[in-house]
């Protein structure tokens, strides 16, 4: 369904507002004529004319479909950032006949991280410098400090690390 094929109702001033806004969220074309009148039994139907901007009108075409103002809104706005824990997303997927599968963060040159030496005790963050693929290993991978230590293992920080760094900043 286009937006030209549409009305909407507007009985009250309360939608005659909420149409208000609506439109200007979606910066659609408003008749400012029209929708700045006060509410009117007799101007009653929100369509869009032929130059492409809103109108309320006295009358509806046969040919439109009546929708409401959710539905309008929906209409232009329909992308909405959804917030989804992981699990919900792996039930809808699951539903749908798919498999959410989790892959591994590949490490990568440039990569802010976690190096440490391979006793575990000494440790330092920074940027990642090379990878040594020969080895057939991503933890392996050189870190050179200012200090002109290298470091050989790599991860990326976790979200309780990446806390404790700006803690500490």
């Amino acid at each position: 369904m286009k937006k030209e094929e549409i009305y909407v109702v507007i009985d009250s001033e309360e939608k005659r507002l909420r149409a208000i806004q609506i439109l200007s969220d979606a910066k659609e074309n408003i008749s400012t004529c029209d929708l700045s009148m006060d509410f009117s039994e007799k101007h009653k139907y929100l369509r869009l004319d032929s130059n492409n901007q809103w109108f309320i009108f006295s009358y509806m075409f046969s040919t439109d479909t009546e929708i409401t103002l959710d539905q309008l809104e929906q209409m232009l706005n329909p992308i909405k950032e959804v917030g989804m824990s992981l699990d919900a997303l792996k039930l809808i997927a699951e539903s749908w006949g798919f498999e959410l599968v989790e892959k591994p963060r590949e490490i990568k040159v440039g990569d802010f991280g976690k190096f440490w030496d391979n006793d575990n005790k000494d440790c330092c963050f920074g940027f990642l410098h090379t990878i040594d693929n020969d080895l057939g290993s991503f933890d392996l991978c050189s870190f050179e400090s200012g200090a002109g230590l290298y470091w050989s293992k790599f991860h990326h920080l976790t979200d309780e690390e990446k806390q404790q760094i700006q803690e500490n900043w």
